[in-house]
């Protein structure tokens, strides 16, 4: 009696997994089938299209922040050269930074 409903247990198991397996080909053909249409692939596309707009725009960002900052130092860097030029021409004694010996000696004839 064992050994029957254990067969038994192992057919309606085999015919369980069977009716899976129809179930999950069933939906892979439909799946399938709407990936197929157009509109599917049309907003598939644009989403896509899109992750890389953002992508680009943050992108974009990160380096315009860059420039920004480079853009300031670059604007101290010709205003002291700017200041030291105006200095140079006027004549009154040009010193080099802190640490360094020999102060700068106008510049003549120019």
């Amino acid at each position: 009696m064992f050994c029957a409903l254990k067969t038994d247990v192992d057919h309606h198991i085999a015919r369980f997994l069977d009716s899976a397996k129809e179930l999950e080909a069933f939906f892979s053909d439909l799946r399938e089938k709407e990936m197929k249409k157009p509109e599917v692939s049309l907003r598939n596309e644009i989403s896509m299209l899109e992750k890389e707009i953002a992508d680009k725009d943050a992108c974009l960002e990160k380096y315009l922040e860059k420039v920004k900052q480079w853009e300031a130092s670059f604007r101290e860097l010709v205003e002291d050269q700017n200041s030291f030029e105006e200095r140079q021409l006027l004549g009154t004694p040009v010193f080099l930074p802190a640490g360094d010996l020999a102060p700068l000696e106008p510049l003549t004839g120019l």
